[in-house]
């Protein structure tokens, strides 16, 4: 290891170099460099400011002193892109003033339909925003547009336009938006009444999962939507499959003929939401033997699905005949057949 002594020798050797460079005609030569790199390019940079040059720059109009029971349409704030031409000199300045503002007054905008319309050039000669010198090439927009109102808040409910649809091992159990409705401002010669606020289309896509999407409202002519996008959640379950014994009956028999099968049961396979799945039962679906439709020649009864609930699909009978026999009561014919 370095003991003191070799760590302070090489320290002054170090410091003896580096003091040796600073003195050396080696780095005068490149201090000049410098120097003269710097001049000429100061030289350079005043040159060129003496031309004409161009630059964008924003200026801010703001609509100040409206009144409480006014609500802007269109944005109380809107901003213009001039693009100008002018000696270099000159432009620093609007670099340098990066925050250039028009504040008009809500007297100057006020019309008896809420709607104003301002063309740019002639609100940038009224203000005096350019001097002379300053040539304007081009505006962005060219024209302002202000629209207001002072009508009441009204409150409507959103509804959904949507092509969302699940896959095919999936079923959307339930759609929400939130907010389930929006306050909107109509404008002042309004004479159109709404029942709702519509979303735009949601999207064709397919789930297999719980969704939030953020959807745009649809405008309304004229007004202002508070919010202007909700929240559309689809609630999306899987399908499980499932099969239950249903016991069997029959219907439409004669007064006195009973049906006896064999098996009693029949199982019914389906498809069932998860959610839907623990509170199925046997008591939701009917199988009968339609005496109507049942060839008493035959030893076989057809069997179908007379009630099925609304939340299965694919329902199917595992078994679609059964054994049976038909009992006369004795108060009919003393007797039974088959």
């Amino acid at each position: 290891m370095l003991n003191k002594r070799h760590i302070r020798a090489l320290f002054k050797l170090r410091y003896r170099q580096f003091r040796n460079f600073l003195f050396s005609n080696k780095f005068k030569e490149f201090l000049f460099f410098l120097i003269f790199v710097f001049i000429a390019t100061v030289f350079w940079l005043l040159n060129a400011l003496n031309y004409n040059l161009e630059d964008n720059v924003t200026i801010n109009v703001n609509v100040k002193n409206s009144p409480d029971d006014i609500m802007f349409i269109t944005p109380e704030s809107q901003q213009i892109s001039v693009r100008i031409r002018d000696k270099g000199t000159k432009l620093i300045n609007y670099i340098r003033v990066r925050d250039m503002s028009i504040d008009i007054d809500f007297e100057e905008i006020k019309d008896k339909e809420g709607k104003t319309t301002l063309p740019v050039s002639d609100l940038l000669a009224s203000y005096g925003m350019f001097p002379q010198t300053t040539s304007v090439i081009a505006i962005n927009p060219d024209t302002l547009f202000f629209e207001y109102t002072n009508s009441k808040a009204i409150k409507l409910p959103v509804r959904i336009n949507s092509a969302v649809r699940p896959d095919i091992y999936h079923y959307i159990k339930s759609v929400t938006v939130q907010p389930d409705s929006v306050v909107v401002y109509l404008p002042i010669m309004n004479t159109t009444p709404y029942d709702y606020v519509e979303t735009l289309l949601v999207p064709q896509q397919t789930l297999s999962d719980t969704s939030t999407i953020a959807v745009q409202l649809k405008e309304i002519p004229g007004a202002k939507l508070i919010p202007e996008v909700v929240e559309v959640s689809y609630d999306v379950d899987i399908y499980v499959d499932k099969t239950m014994s249903i016991p069997v009956t029959g219907i439409n028999f004669p007064t006195g003929i009973e049906l006896k099968t064999f098996p009693t049961r029949v199982d019914v396979s389906f498809q069932i939401g998860s959610d839907y799945l623990k509170n199925i039962k046997d008591g939701d679906f009917s199988v009968v033997v339609d005496y109507n439709t049942l060839d008493l020649k035959s030893e076989k009864a057809n069997v179908r699905l007379d009630i099925i609930p609304d939340d299965v699909r694919n329902v199917r009978l595992v078994q679609p005949q059964v054994d049976y026999l038909l009992e006369w009561n004795s108060a009919s014919t003393g007797g039974e057949s088959d």
